[in-house]
């Protein structure tokens, strides 16, 4: 049986290369721990770095004060213009739901955002004539050479896994060294200094302790996002031809002592030595690549793989989840949608590939941030519903705050039904009853309820939505009364798929919900999926008419797996076609994310060229460094936008389509290969994690499968979709010896926590 290789030797072939310089921001070479980043960019001269940190926000924002801004009102003046024939929402709901102009016409309204950091740069004595440098994403250190007529500068740099310090390592070989090391806000835009200058920042002030240095930027007061942020540096020298620069961010949310904490971190830094301090940092990405493997016979897709699954680690390994940029916002400006959390499709994609990667750890920031923020969920359910549930808005802040600027798809009720959706997939993949209790049930429970508030009974007698927005469907002009619809498809496959997993759940768990009897009431008379010639429809008597880069109407195929194509040959039908429409409909309206999360969903329908195609043309949306912008920048004629805004989501969910292709595991059964294009005969992948808690590896050989060899972490039924050409499969239980025979198109057996199986 193949093993895992030796990871360190393996992954060099996908460290990024930079025989250039990378002089654009987006090109730069991205470090990270999960709560500071760091973006290295510039030819040398200087050699430039952007610094961030999660919990930088400006939280303040202007809440709507009409009495008319909730739903009830939303719904009144939709159905009114609806039943009138007009296609265009009156000037009075223009009055009362400003959200996408609001900022346009009182820009001088702080706002939730994150903000930018300081840069940092490095000034050496002589001009840069060559750079180049190397990203290991084994140990996530980056190491170069700069070259200059007087000698070279060759350097290393690291943000540690367990501190928020960024190390730089600075080795001359000549006479250059370095001539001036700035920390400042200098490169900030004049857009964003003068904005920050109207909503009360003041500028910087800096100080200086024996060796160290520092920056403080004081919050305005009424600023709840921790009162400010440190940035602390020192230059040590070790020889003449050595010296070590420690940089520290640092916010009164890390400790209540910013300042004098980062003078005792690097201290301690110091003391240890340089040596044991990059050793300490490479334990944790030791592990990370010990849980996992995989090899494929593309090698752009195994390379992207491997840098999106360094990119999640970089990004939510630490106390936070990952927003839209994660820890790398672009340099000097306020970010793209204030870098925010949205929560229609972003926050879920960012974290598929985690489950089957088998990195359940690195969602813990996602569960725990988002549980605490579980109150102001309810509040802003109470406040726009008028009931008891849970709701969020599609843009939140680091603090559950909404940002009030997109109209449409930010009162769609299934904001907060995805966001559970996502503790549910935790359950599945670890089995962890515990977490079943105290967070899965609870947060889709209240989910429900909101739905439940919004159904009603119609002359059918079936259960309907009266009104609802299937996301980013015609989002670009929110006064279009077809933006709305009833029986929105996508709320119909969250409310079966919350339905189904709150009964599973309370059986489990032993519970008696007196929302039971409602449950299978709701299942009984739902209404069905609307649906035409052409497939899914987006909402009732709405096909999908034109391009469209969200999947929303599709999301009961991919994530939520309540269509599949296993059921039915009308079910089956239904999902081809409706894949089909979405994707003849054309791409011209679609951004690069549209891209994997169409190889994904064609992965789930079992349409492997289809999956590979689609990530083939994902290469179109990204830079030398595998970030993802939502644009065509290049001009490949595949969509209309061509604007460069980085958002990370695009890169996590290809990563998460790869795993699609090589296992799946919804409906109780393992399927190895079940994707994978035709043209792939060779293939092989360790410890991929599938739900039920069970770790697999399995070999593909000139198109065949060899073996199956599965862990079980909990025990249970192991029931495996039979890839053997023979339906007889011997069956191994490596623990105890066993062997026979199974038969059949699904092998089913029994496992132990601990137990280890072989199928051959």
């Amino acid at each position: 049986m193949k093993l895992i290789p030796n990871m360190e030797e393996y992954l060099q072939q996908h460290d990024l290369v930079y025989e250039v310089p990378p002089n654009e921001w987006s090109c730069g070479i991205p470090l990270a721990n999960g709560e500071i980043g760091v973006l290295i960019w510039g030819d040398g001269n200087p050699l430039k770095i952007t610094l961030d940190k999660y919990d930088v926000w400006e939280l303040r924002t202007a809440k709507p004060t009409d009495p008319r801004y909730n739903y009830k009102h939303l719904k009144t003046i939709v159905d009114r213009t609806k039943s009138k024939g007009l296609k265009r929402l009156p000037e009075e709901s223009r009055e009362v739901f400003l959200d996408n102009e609001r900022f346009r016409k009182r820009p001088e309204e702080p706002y939730p955002t994150r903000i930018p950091l300081p840069r940092v740069e490095l000034h050496f004595t002589e001009p840069i004539e060559d750079f180049s440098a190397r990203l290991s994403i084994y140990d996530a250190i980056a190491h170069g050479s700069l070259n200059s007529c007087k000698g070279k500068v060759m350097w290393k740099c690291f943000v540690h896994s367990k501190k928020n310090l960024i190390v730089i390592i600075l080795q001359y070989d000549g006479e250059i060294r370095l001539k001036e090391l700035k920390v400042g806000l200098d490169h900030l835009s004049d857009k964003t200094r003068t904005t920050l200058k109207r909503w009360g920042y003041p500028d910087p002030l800096y100080g200086k302790s024996g060796d160290y240095h520092w920056l403080k930027q004081e919050f305005p007061a009424e600023n709840s996002a921790g009162g400010a942020y440190f940035v602390v540096w020192r230059r040590f020298t070790e020889s003449d031809l050595k010296e070590v620069i420690y940089i520290s961010v640092l916010t009164f949310n890390d400790f209540k002592t910013p300042l004098n904490a980062a003078y005792e971190m690097t201290d301690d830094a110091i003391s240890i030595g340089i040596d044991q301090l990059i050793e300490s940092h490479k334990e944790f990405w030791a592990e990370f690549w010990r849980k996992s493997f995989i090899n494929i016979p593309d090698s752009r897709l195994e390379n992207l793989f491997y840098v999106e699954l360094y990119k999640i680690a970089c990004c939510s390994m630490g106390r936070y989840p990952c927003p839209l940029q994660g820890l790398w916002s672009q340099d000097g400006i306020l970010p793209p949608w204030s870098g925010d959390y949205h929560l229609d499709m972003n926050v879920q994609a960012t974290y598929w590939p985690i489950y089957t990667s088998n990195h359940l750890e690195l969602g813990k920031p996602l569960y725990e941030h988002f549980w605490k923020l579980l109150p102001k969920f309810k509040q802003a359910c109470r406040e726009f519903f008028g009931f008891d549930g849970v709701w969020t808005r599609c843009e939140v802040s680091f603090d559950g705050t909404p940002i009030y600027g997109w109209f449409v798809v930010n009162f769609w009720p299934g904001n907060s039904a995805w966001l559970a959706h996502m503790y549910w997939l935790h359950w599945l993949y670890s089995r962890d009853k515990d977490f079943l209790k105290k967070r899965t049930y609870p947060i889709m429970r209240a989910c429900m309820r909101t739905y439940m508030n919004l159904l009603e009974i119609w002359s059918d007698g079936r259960y309907h939505l009266p009104l609802s927005h299937s996301p980013e469907w015609l989002d670009g002009d929110p006064w279009d009364t077809e933006a709305w619809g009833s029986d929105t498809t996508c709320d119909l496959a969250f409310i079966r798929w919350l339905a189904m997993s709150l009964i599973e759940s309370a059986e489990i768990l032993g519970i008696e919900d007196p929302d039971l009897p409602k449950w299978h009431e709701i299942l009984k008379k739902l209404t069905d999926y609307p649906q035409d010639e052409s497939g899914l429809q987006v909402y009732r008597e709405q096909p999908l008419t034109h391009s469209h880069r969200h999947y929303s109407h599709l999301m009961a195929i991919y994530p939520l797996g309540i269509l599949n194509i296993e059921d039915s040959e009308e079910e089956r039908e239904l999902i081809y076609r409706s894949i089909y429409t979405w994707v003849l409909r054309g791409t011209g309206e679609w951004a690069g994310w549209s891209f994997p999360s169409a190889a994904l969903i064609a992965a789930r329908a079992g349409l492997g060229n289809m999956a590979w195609h689609m990530l083939q043309m994902y290469f179109y949306f990204i830079k030398s460094n595998t970030f993802h912008v939502n644009g065509d920048y290049r001009h490949f004629g595949v969509t209309t936008h061509t604007y460069e805004v980085m958002t990370l989501e695009g890169g996590f969910c290809t990563a998460a389509a790869i795993l699609e292709m090589l296992l799946q595991s919804w409906g109780n059964r393992i399927r190895v290969f079940p994707a994978i294009p035709e043209f792939w005969s060779d293939a092989y992948f360790h410890r991929l994690r599938a739900e039920g808690a069970f770790l697999v590896t399995s070999k593909l050989k000139k198109g065949k499968v060899k073996f199956i060899f599965i862990e079980s972490e909990k025990g249970g039924t192991c029931r495996v979709l039979n890839p053997f050409d023979d339906e007889q499969v011997l069956f191994k239980d490596l623990k105890t010896n066993e062997e026979k025979v199974l038969k059949g198109k699904i092998i089913e057996f029994n496992t132990i926590p601990g137990g280890k199986y072989l199928l051959l």
